[in-house]
């Protein structure tokens, strides 16, 4: 299986807070791996930035989601608890809540950066697959991409020198190193 999409863990965290408790975030995020049933391998899987582990990202992504909706607050840090706003939610159905049903409160569109909502068909542009991406990874596809771009670039200016300017670089290169 797949790790899930950030917008895919709503329905996990909203069922693990649903209780009105207060959760530390290790709770919730054990639950979502229990809830998906994830791997060991799949739960180490790290970002390419190497820096943490795509469930934590994704858990911590939805958390985020969620909290500027106003559906769940943080009574201190790490520790998560529902609201009422959220408990009217839950009653309406975890599998209810998506990135477009967050999209009607005010707090979550300032976040999202949308004055108004706007349909999720209206939003689909060629780059859709920027829609199953949490920002994290957003970032780290588009400097993957100016990187790739950048690389591709260098290679021409590289293959359009002469014998002896490509030794220069070599030499230089070389001293630099």
């Amino acid at each position: 299986m797949a790790i899930p999409k950030y917008y895919e863990f709503f329905p996990p965290i909203m069922e693990v807070l649903s209780d009105g408790k207060i959760h530390h975030f290790k709770e919730v995020r054990d639950y979502c791996v229990k809830y998906y049933s994830l791997t060991d391998e799949e739960q180490q899987e790290m970002l390419p930035s190497g820096k943490k582990s795509y469930v934590n990202d994704r858990v911590s992504w939805a958390k985020t989601y969620l909290k500027k909706a106003g559906l769940l607050g943080s009574p201190t840090r790490s520790n998560y608890q529902i609201t009422e706003l959220g408990k009217d939610a839950v009653k309406k159905g975890v599998k209810s809540i998506t990135v477009d049903f967050l999209k009607q409160f005010k707090s979550f569109q300032q976040f999202y950066g949308r004055k108004e909502t706007v349909p999720l068909s209206e939003k689909l542009n060629d780059d859709s697959a920027s829609l199953e991406q949490n920002p994290q990874e957003q970032m780290e596809y588009s400097m993957r991409q100016i990187n790739e771009a950048l690389a591709d670039d260098l290679m021409l200016e590289v293959l359009k020198m002469s014998p002896y300017d490509f030794e220069k670089l070599v030499v230089q290169l070389l001293r630099k190193h």
